[in-house]
């Protein structure tokens, strides 16, 4: 029953909030979506990038607190170095907490750690995760931040939503200090002290808070200026249903209600769209491919697990055979002229994502028993092998157009071009391009 649940919550969500958007937003402007993000500064994205690692690095001051509470014996450094590797890989693989949870149990045991202790880091990690989403809800409905327009069904909805989410909070409080409920606390250490608490539920407070100043960030470069108040309250509402829908990283369920909330707010739909798309790219993906970075050393230490993973779980299978068909999609000499246009800013960062997908597809190929990428997939080997040959020709024109924009070129059809060439590939590709 369980099992049939964890597919048929997310798909519910997903379907509802797709009926939302197509019956309260109507058709997306692409074009206008496209030229947003073509407009965008190199320096200006290059630092929220840098806003968005740091970010999703902070939540490793909750792993030092609790660890330092549970006398683990790490250093401050080695918490938040995997807690940026679990959250930058669960942010985008999650599948009910089991992959962020799996890889701080895999770098705790590198470190000697008790499984007892480890799975205590865990479980306060989680229970502290929310109890920050729940303080910051309070904080939307004490200020009457809430996004959707007053007397609305919407309205309503979320206000019902919200209650119910900021009562989290007064139970966190009170339930951990019942010692039957947290019997699976190593007995030497006893219910977590008040102080304790009060620093988690501030510390992941802030780290919320980081994340919304992403995105607020994102929307800002996009062109539009939404009063923070506002889009804190989309965001505490968008982040709870996200959470609540199962679906990895909210996708599709939180940014559809953001886009909802500030659309019925008055902003210009393509320009949220547009910060949506640079919050995904910079808090999802770049702490993906720094994750995949940091944590291959940790990974190759645990080669038989993952071995004994990969063939006894379908879940971390599945995992896995997703990560080798983007990486048999994506080819480093194309995206090393890209990383180009950025021109010297962009050579270091590069550098280092080119060594990330070197080592993830080693290690990869490692686990899986391969020689080659998609050996044990023949068919979908045959099926990107025909079609490269006719995106490279793609991406090399579309670098040539984006050049020639950039260059202050007014040509119309470089604008026209450069919207078809995003297209094609996407459409090539078979994914977002």
């Amino acid at each position: 029953m369980f099992a049939r649940l964890r597919w048929i919550v997310p798909a519910a969500f997903l379907v509802v909030v797709a009926w939302l958007l197509w019956h309260e937003v109507g058709e997306f402007p692409l074009p206008d979506i496209q030229k947003t993000l073509l407009d965008v500064p190199t320096a200006s994205a290059i630092g929220v990038g840098a806003l968005a690692v740091f970010a999703v690095m902070f939540t490793g001051v909750v792993d030092w607190l609790i660890g330092r509470w549970l006398k683990l014996g790490l250093s401050a450094r080695e918490y938040l170095r995997l807690a940026f590797i679990a959250n930058g890989m669960a942010n985008t693989l999650n599948l009910s907490g089991a992959m962020g949870a799996s890889i701080r149990l895999m770098g705790l045991s590198s470190h000697k750690v008790p499984l007892s202790r480890a799975a205590a880091l865990i479980g306060m990690q989680a229970l502290s995760l929310m109890s920050g989403l729940s303080l910051l809800v309070i904080v939307t409905l004490a200020t009457s931040s809430l996004p959707m327009s007053s007397g609305t069904p919407q309205h309503w909805i979320a206000a019902v939503v919200l209650t119910l989410s900021a009562l989290y909070l007064p139970l966190y409080f009170v339930l951990t200090t019942r010692r039957a409920l947290m019997r699976w606390l190593p007995a030497d250490v006893g219910v977590p002290p008040l102080q304790l608490k009060i620093q988690l539920t501030l510390i992941s407070f802030v780290d919320w808070v980081l994340a919304a100043a992403t995105l607020y960030a994102c929307i800002y470069l996009s062109g539009e200026h939404v009063k923070p108040g506002l889009l804190l309250g989309a965001f505490a509402g968008a982040g709870v249903l996200g959470l609540v829908s199962q679906v990895p990283g909210g996708l599709g369920v939180f940014d559809g209600l953001i886009l909802l909330a500030l659309t019925d707010a008055g902003y210009d739909k393509a320009s949220v769209f547009s910060g949506l798309m640079l919050f995904r790219i910079s808090y999802y993906l770049l702490p993906l491919f720094g994750s995949l970075y940091l944590g291959s050393e940790m990974l190759t230490q645990r080669l038989p697990l993952l071995k004994e993973m990969y063939e006894g779980w379908r879940f971390f299978r599945a995992t896995l055979d997703n990560l080798e068909m983007v990486l048999a999609k994506s080819d480093m000499a194309i995206a090393e002229r890209y990383a180009a246009l950025a021109g010297d800013e962009g050579a270091p960062i590069f550098a280092r994502i080119r060594d990330g997908w070197q080592r993830t597809h080693d290690l990869l190929l490692e686990v899986s028993g391969q020689s080659r990428l998609l050996e044990n997939n023949p068919a979908l080997d045959a099926s990107i092998r025909l079609r490269l040959p006719y995106i490279e020709p793609l991406n090399l024109l579309q670098i040539e157009l984006i050049k020639r924009h950039r260059a202050g070129e007014t040509d119309p059809r470089i604008s026209e071009g450069i919207q078809l060439s995003i297209n094609a590939i996407a459409t090539a590709l078979r994914n977002s391009g």
